[in-house]
């Protein structure tokens, strides 16, 4: 424990220009989940890394290698993070899209919203698709 503790003091500058390259600063909502994540990636690093981080000699070699792990980790969680706000914004604008025009019908509203939940992501889309197609020409 007492190691690795030594090892973010020494190395903690990496995650930090990490996390500025990919543009996440303190301002940012994910700023924290984003160190916690380097922080993780930073260790992996040491134990992964055939050289010996707290050797002058190896130094730079280990920053490399952590640096690149630890932005392959961030570019991966934005990656992550986009698809799934993508598909929040797809249900939202479904259940809008329900809410407007079938307030009087309760029923249709309750089967279809049971029926959409048992249809995989693709099905949902297309499905989604169609009924604003159907809508339009309504």
């Amino acid at each position: 424990m007492e190691q690795l503790t030594h090892l973010l003091i020494q190395y903690e500058g990496v995650i930090y220009n990490e996390l500025k390259r990919i543009g996440m600063y303190r301002s940012s909502q994910d700023y924290e989940d984003y160190y916690q994540l380097g922080c993780m990636k930073l260790f992996e690093s040491f134990t992964t890394c055939g050289v010996d981080a707290f050797s002058e000699r190896y130094r730079y070699q280990f920053v490399k290698y952590a640096g690149q792990k630890i932005r392959w980790a961030f570019l991966d969680q934005k990656r992550r993070d986009r698809y799934l706000i993508d598909h929040e914004e797809q249900d939202d604008d479904f259940e809008i899209c329900l809410s407007y025009g079938f307030e009087e019908n309760i029923f249709f509203k309750e089967q279809l919203l049971t029926l959409m939940e048992l249809l995989t992501a693709k099905e949902k889309k297309f499905s989604t698709g169609a009924f604003y197609q159907w809508f339009e020409y309504v």
